[in-house]
């Protein structure tokens, strides 16, 4: 497992994603697709990755495992892949979400990077438009109990009126219960993740 660097950090700054968070659409073209799909080293890089990643879930009950697995995470690299995501996982449906959420659903929250980034997201748009009527809970799930214990340990929220839990749960199987998710909204998740206007998923 690599160290994770201040350049590392730097590299991630220089993409410009504070500035502008859909970079990577503007960035897209089917021209740079192509190419680095032509690129050696790409194939070879992607090839290698996958063979490990067979090899790691051959002759294995992944979903048994994968609830099972222990996967810490320090909080430097936790940092960095909050940062390293943003190129792919982008703030797309946030202001609505922040305008007229009352409880937002993270499922498959993993470590909570993603959770924090809304928090944080939410937090300064209220900043910037002097709100503090408006209250918004997210609630994390996730099926790996050691991830869940990295959200729990890591996510924090600087604005009481935006809170967060995290849960350890099948979603999508028997027995699943969240406090602050009705039986309606918890069937939705189930059957087609589509959320309401109260409920919104990301």
């Amino acid at each position: 497992m690599w160290k994770v660097t201040e350049r590392d950090f730097e590299e991630i700054k220089s993409w410009g994603l504070e500035q502008y968070p859909f970079r990577a659409v503007s960035d897209y073209s089917d021209l740079k697709a192509t190419l680095r799909w032509l690129n050696p080293e790409h194939r070879e890089v992607y090839t290698e990755y996958i063979s490990k990643r067979l090899e790691y879930i051959q002759n294995k009950d992944f979903d048994d495992y994968y609830k099972k697995a222990n996967k810490p995470i320090d909080r430097r690299r936790w940092e960095y892949l909050m940062l390293r995501k943003a190129w792919y996982i982008m703030p797309l449906g946030w202001e609505q979400m922040a305008r007229s959420a009352e409880v937002v659903a993270d499922m498959g929250c993993g470590d909570g990077d993603t959770t924090q980034r809304f928090i944080d997201f939410v937090n300064k748009k209220w900043q910037r438009e002097g709100i503090t009527d408006r209250k918004i809970n997210v609630v994390g799930v996730d099926l790996n109990h050691s991830r869940v214990k990295n959200a729990l340990c890591y996510v924090r929220s600087e604005n009481p009126n935006i809170t967060c839990e995290f849960h350890q749960r099948d979603v999508v199987g028997e027995g699943t219960n969240l406090p602050t998710v009705s039986d309606r909204d918890l069937k939705n998740i189930r059957e087609i993740f589509l959320s309401d206007q109260k409920y919104p998923f990301f």
